[in-house]
């Protein structure tokens, strides 16, 4: 039966392109690696919209949300009230874990690992409106996010971009995208000097490709999500 769900596999898709080329296919597994490093690396990251939510659990000992396999960049964090996303607030001041604390992976209050300083009690002049006692700071070393004044939720949700790559490795694409993905695996393997036209040819399909999806940015997302919040009276 014909696949009619709007997307592919990854490998149909370089099935499809070996035919198209009349390539044979002992050069499948090659094209296929191409082909990820294209969908994952390049076409996500700069051309598709591929934003994903997921509830992930906190770390009970260390106050962190662990990233999800398909992470590529980060969106933002948060729960829900009311049916509504409110979104945490970045705190770079929050200190990150550095290690074990008697073998165990652990925070080190001592040196206040992971506690966001409360700046309007050091502040000189005018306390600030609209405290937000949540926040978070991203740890990119240790592929997490740390999170404050959860002691009370189990679960948060995380807004990410994905790079379209699940655990199980079945990797699936947009059949909008399959040109623009075509065009940089014959680009990528191709050598000579019609490299440089196949090159043109792929930045011509990726720019339909980007007209395609609106280029909704991770900015815009993150807009979207915060304007329903206003800024209330401080008391």
């Amino acid at each position: 039966m014909a696949d009619i769900s709007g997307y592919v596999n990854l490998g149909q898709v370089v099935d499809s392109l070996l035919n198209e080329q009349q390539i044979s296919r002992k050069e499948r597994r090659k094209f296929l690696q191409v082909a990820l490093e294209g969908f994952s690396r390049e076409l996500i990251v700069y051309h598709m919209n591929y934003f994903k939510a997921a509830w992930i659990e906190v770390s009970a000992s260390l106050g962190a949300v662990a990233w999800p396999s398909d992470y590529v960049d980060f969106i933002a964090i948060g729960y829900n009230i009311g049916g509504e996303f409110w979104s945490f607030t970045e705190d770079e001041g929050i200190i990150i874990p550095a290690g074990t604390v008697s073998g165990q992976d652990t925070l080190n209050t001592s040196r206040g690992e992971n506690q966001s300083v409360v700046r309007y009690k050091i502040a000189s002049y005018a306390t600030p409106g609209g405290l937000n006692s949540d926040h978070y700071k991203i740890d990119r070393q240790n592929r997490r996010v740390l999170v404050n004044g959860t002691s009370n939720r189990t679960h948060l949700l995380l807004y990410y971009v994905s790079s379209g790559v699940n655990a199980s490795g079945n990797t699936v694409v947009p059949i909008y995208a399959e040109r623009a993905l075509k065009d940089y695996i014959v680009w990528r393997t191709t050598v000579g000097p019609s490299r440089l036209v196949k090159r043109q040819e792929y930045h011509d399909s990726a720019r339909d490709l980007r007209d395609h999806e609106g280029f909704f940015t991770k900015d815009q997302f993150l807009d979207l999500v915060a304007r329903t919040k206003h800024q209330g009276i401080k008391r």
